[in-house]
């Protein structure tokens, strides 16, 4: 038999652990006498009963005693505490002694899953699927995915269906309301427009009223909202929009000229930037165009009539993982009538939103004006940039070390 030799650091680990010699031989069920230790730590009394071929194997009654102690050790944690753990829960909820346990659940179990939590469902699922004559399925709904268990097919199909019929309900019902604050606030938005019509503008914020796609399933279901508001150059818009899990900004002009001359000044301001300014937060966000030029501000020239149609750039994140798009897209958008109370426009949001449309395909959509007053969120196009990418990408990195 080969036994290693025991280094210094191992002699120094004995010493300040004096009982670990004596917890491994009555984990063994070896029998000892307290002489062994008189005149050392009982390592010469370890090394013959390895020698003897006396700890290769733990004791079917200790070995019990350990499975019971784990037993009631798991009935006193809660649900989330082995939530992440499927195999604790299985032995929780469908397993004694390792082996399939009908009465201890007679019903069915459920779990929720939350966005982003894929991984931790599946790992469940394959739990589930090493214990013989378990069932389950799975039923999404707004929130995440729940899974749905149990030992009887159609008891676990009957909840799922019972769990799908209630998620269909909620969703009705939120859709009914939305419905009725949109048809209250557009009766107060329209009369007020009306009387306002003269002065009217794109600035507000919008909901969006309905959508398609060139993708199979268009748009998710969920509101999408829209801020309009001016900026300091003459002929811009500025738009902030935040969809489920997608939030970006919009950049507005009906003029080619004016929204590449003010991209360009963007990139030159990005290009400024040192990449020590970006451990301050407060350092990077600074306004555009508002660069390090000594050239007075332009005066903002009042222009009554706004053109109805605009031409968009567009750059997105995802609001989950916070991960940013920072590819400029493009778009565009069409008010209805110089009151602008509505508008139809196209987009195409990107990658990051493969649960609106096929990538790359243009979404159209149509909106309706809510508030014609609006506040700057704080946002700016370089917030959206490839240089704020990396300086994310790298800070998520560091923080995970």
């Amino acid at each position: 038999m080969f036994l290693p030799k025991r280094s210094h650091e191992g002699r120094e680990a004995l010493e300040r652990h004096p009982t670990f010699i004596r917890s491994q031989l009555k984990h063994y069920g070896v029998d000892f006498n307290e002489a062994e230790f008189a005149r050392s730590n009982g390592s010469a009394f370890m090394k013959a009963t390895l020698q003897a071929g006396m700890c290769h194997l733990v004791p079917r009654h200790i070995a019990e005693l350990e499975r019971q102690m784990h037993e009631d050790w798991l009935k006193k944690l809660s649900l989330n505490q082995i939530f992440d753990r499927p195999d604790w829960v299985m032995q929780t909820f469908f397993l004694s002694s390792g082996q399939p346990d009908r009465a201890k659940m007679s019903t069915i179990g459920t779990m929720l899953f939350g966005p982003g939590m894929q991984q931790s469902l599946d790992n469940m699922i394959e739990a589930v699927k090493r214990i013989t004559g378990l069932q389950y399925t799975t039923v999404s709904r707004g929130d995440g995915i729940i899974i749905v268990m149990g030992w009887d097919r159609a008891a676990v199909d009957e909840g799922a269906n019972r769990l799908s019929s209630e998620e269909r309900r909620s969703q009705q019902g939120e859709q009914q309301d939305q419905e009725n604050r949109r048809a209250s606030v557009e009766v107060n938005i329209s009369s007020h427009l009306e009387s306002e019509i003269d002065h009217a503008s794109p600035v507000g914020i919008y909901i969006v009223d309905s959508h398609t796609s060139d993708g199979p399933d268009g748009f998710p279901e969920e509101e999408l909202s829209l801020t309009i508001y001016e900026t300091s150059t003459p002929g811009m818009l500025q738009a902030d929009f935040v969809f489920d899990n997608t939030e970006g900004i919009m950049l507005l002009s009906s003029d080619k000229s004016i929204l590449k001359d003010y991209l360009a000044e963007a990139e030159r301001d990005e290009d400024r930037i040192r990449p020590s300014d970006r451990s301050s937060e407060k350092a990077y966000k600074r306004r555009l165009p508002a660069s390090s030029t000594n050239r007075p501000q332009k005066q903002r020239r009042v222009e009554p009539n706004y053109p109805l149609k605009y031409l968009v750039k567009l750059k997105s994140r995802e609001r989950g993982t916070r991960m940013i798009d920072y590819e400029e897209r493009n778009g565009s958008i069409t008010f209805g009538d110089k009151s602008f109370a509505s508008f139809r426009g196209v987009a195409d949001f990107g990658p990051g939103a493969d649960y609106i449309c096929d990538v790359g395909n243009q979404t159209s959509f149509s909106a309706k004006k809510i508030s014609d007053k609006s506040r700057a969120s704080g946002q700016i196009w370089n917030d959206f940039s490839e240089q704020q990418y990396e300086y994310e990408r790298v800070a998520r990195w560091r923080r995970r070390r």
